[in-house]
């Protein structure tokens, strides 16, 4: 007499199939996310600075994958390293001979130290809103030494 091990329930196989493919599913977006947190990814032409609880630790100039802690201790600050051009908006200006000219300036401009452009700004938004002043007063201060007719002339 052979004895045979009663048939599976139907379902019961495939149950344990999908309990398994879930696991590995969860797994892997575990997996990914812990990855995505100590990874930084640094395009070309731009640079990372990494600070490690609000202190600058190291600077990534590479393009390419680098290691870091994850958030709670240290942060990845990316910034664009190539020329940018930053426009004023239309101002009026005063000549020496008080006529009002409208001006509008642009300014092209990088990141060279990435650690101190952090200290020193902290990010694209507050530079440009810096270099906007810079401008406007730079501009203001030239062109108040020049008369109109320095500047603009009907003769070739």
């Amino acid at each position: 007499m052979t004895t045979s091990s009663p048939p599976d329930a139907p379902g019961e196989g495939s149950t344990s199939k999908r309990r398994l493919l879930r696991w590995a599913i969860g797994a892997a977006v575990v997996g990914l996310v812990v990855l995505s947190s100590v990874v930084v990814t640094v395009p070309e032409g731009h640079l990372a600075v990494v600070t490690r609880f609000g202190r600058p630790r190291a600077v990534l100039q590479e393009a390419g994958a680098h290691l870091k802690l994850p958030w709670p201790f240290e942060r990845a600050h990316r910034l664009d390293a190539r020329k940018q051009l930053w426009n004023t908006r239309f101002a009026e200006t005063l000549t020496r001979d008080q006529k009002n000219v409208v001006l509008r300036t642009y300014v092209v401009w990088s990141v060279a130290d990435g650690r101190r452009f952090l200290e020193a700004v902290g990010g694209t938004k507050a530079a440009q809103e810096h270099l906007d002043s810079l401008v406007t007063n730079a501009k203001n201060a030239l062109l108040g030494h020049y008369p109109l007719s320095a500047l603009v002339s009907t003769e070739k």
